[in-house]
C-alpha cells in the first residue's frame, strides 16, 4: 500500500492470501459433491420419512450450510486478498478490502436465508412466532449492509480526489480528451 494519490491493481498476488480462498473453495466443493452421492442413496427417503420436511429440503439445508459456512470462513481471507490486490492511499486499499468482506457476508446471509427456507418454514409453520425466521434473516443482513455504507461513506472523499485527478491527467491542456481518436473531433 502506499500513500500517493493513485489507486491500480498490482501485478502480483501473495500466494498466502490465495491459498485460503482456494483451500475453502475445495473443501465447499467436496462436501457439495459428498451431499450429491448421498442423495443418490437407494431407500434414503424411506428412512427419513418421518422428518416434517422432504428429503430434498434436508440435503438443500446441507448444501445451503456447506456454501454459507464457506462464504463466511472465506471473508477475512477475501479482504487480505484485495488489500494485496490493490495499491493505493492506505485508507482506500483498507476500506475496499473491508467492504469486499462484508459484500461477502451478506452473500452468506443472503444464501442462508434462501437455502434453510424449505427445511425451517414447515417445522415453524404452525408456531406463533414464525416471522422470527425472515426478521431474523432481516437483521443479519442489515448488519453487512450497514458496515458497507459506513465503509463507503469514509472512503467518499479519498475515492472522489482520486478520480478527479485521474480525469484530469486524462484530459489535455486543450481541453480534448487525450485518450480519443485523432480522427474524432
Amino acid at each position: 500500500m502506499t500513500t500517493d494519490d493513485s489507486l491500480s491493481l498490482v501485478s502480483t498476488v501473495e500466494e498466502e492470501h490465495v491459498y485460503p480462498v482456494v483451500r475453502i473453495a475445495l473443501i465447499v466443493v467436496a462436501g457439495l459433491l459428498l451431499l450429491g452421492l448421498t442423495a443418490l442413496l437407494p431407500g434414503l427417503d424411506r428412512f427419513l420419512s418421518v422428518l416434517p420436511v422432504a428429503v430434498d429440503a434436508v440435503l438443500l439445508a446441507g448444501a445451503t450450510y456447506l456454501v454459507a459456512a464457506g462464504l463466511l470462513a472465506a471473508a477475512p481471507s477475501i479482504d487480505r486478498l484485495v488489500r494485496d490486490c490493490l495499491d493505493g492511499p492506505d485508507r482506500v486499499v483498507a476500506d475496499a478490502g473491508a467492504s469486499a468482506k462484508y459484500l461477502t457476508a451478506f452473500v452468506a446471509v443472503l444464501v442462508a436465508y434462501r437455502g434453510f427456507q424449505p427445511a425451517f418454514e414447515p417445522v415453524i409453520a404452525d408456531l406463533v412466532a414464525a416471522w422470527v425466521y425472515h426478521a431474523g434473516f432481516l437483521v443479519a443482513s442489515l448488519v453487512p449492509i450497514v458496515l458497507i455504507a459506513r465503509r463507503l461513506r469514509r472512503s467518499l472523499d479519498p475515492i472522489a480526489d482520486l478520480v478527479t485527478r485521474a480525469i484530469v491527467r486524462t484530459v489535455g491542456s486543450d481541453g480534448r480528451d487525450s485518450n480519443a481518436s485523432p480522427g474524432r473531433e
